[in-house]
């Protein structure tokens, strides 16, 4: 996903985020089952915040391979596996999911955590996350489902309108979370497991952050929203952030399967 487009999120960002979706993170490995030993694919690795995670897991005998697409983000992987335990047990290549540079069968497992919602062609990657996996290999894919952010204001109508605008047109594929059950499905995974969390903010500032809504915002005034709307919008949150009563959702979806012999 190239920087200047909707969505793009830094290092930064994937830190702040990563505490909110620990136990999701750590649901999403036990998914995985016995991977020790094993050889497990992290799609859309990021700066290598799971990989490490995943090679402790594996331990000795086994490999974790993280793979994305932004080449600052692998150097930064590179960099934080070289400075760990489990450097031996972890590679970092650059590479894209539609197209990843993989022998058929190569991985015991394979995991993905917010990277189909970037993603505009999703049933091409994940076409390829199953390729890749060997027959009754485990495939997770964790996404959220921006369509059901949810914010509490008596601006329903601005707070419907944003959230649709976020999940249509500031992202690829914002309702991933939904749509994985069926992507699976059509790309002919079994056993299909669908697990659905609902995470919440109070903290105003922090959910600013990691909704970008910043840029969701400034990207909404360019497709007819009106600078009343914002300001009305603007105000009814620090109002209600002010008083204490803040509160916001949203859902993650985990979906885990195995490949058919």
């Amino acid at each position: 996903m190239a920087k200047n487009t909707y969505g793009y999120v830094n290092s930064d960002y994937l830190k702040a985020a990563a505490e909110l979706f620990a136990p999701i993170k750590c649901r999403s490995f036990e998914l995985l089952d016995n991977i020790v030993g094993r050889k497990v694919l992290d799609l859309g690795c990021g700066p290598g915040l799971d990989t490490l995670a995943l090679a402790a897991r594996v331990g000795e005998q086994g490999q974790v391979t993280g793979v994305d697409c932004d080449a600052e983000m692998i150097a930064l992987a590179r960099c934080r596996a070289q400075r760990s335990d489990v450097a031996a047990q972890v590679l970092h290549l650059r590479a894209d999911a539609c197209e990843l540079p993989f022998a058929d069968k190569a991985f015991d497992a394979l995991r993905s955590e917010r990277l189909f919602m970037h993603l505009t062609h999703p049933e091409a990657a994940l076409a390829e996350a199953v390729r890749v996996t060997r027959p009754g290999g485990k495939v997770v894919i964790v996404d959220s489902d921006w369509g059901s952010l949810s914010t509490a204001t008596e601006l329903t109508e601005i707070e419907r309108n944003l959230a649709r605008f976020r999940a249509e047109s500031f992202l690829p594929n914002g309702y991933s979370g939904r749509r994985l059950f069926g992507l699976m499905r059509e790309c002919g995974l079994e056993q299909i497991g669908l697990e659905t969390f609902a995470l919440h903010l109070t903290d105003l500032p922090l959910w600013r952050y990691l909704t970008q809504a910043e840029a969701v915002e400034a990207a909404a005034l360019n497709h007819g929203f009106s600078q009343v709307e914002m300001h009305q919008w603007h105000s009814a949150l620090q109002d209600s952030y002010q008083k204490g009563n803040f509160f916001s959702s949203i859902s993650v979806v985990i979906a885990a399967a195995t490949k058919p012999y």
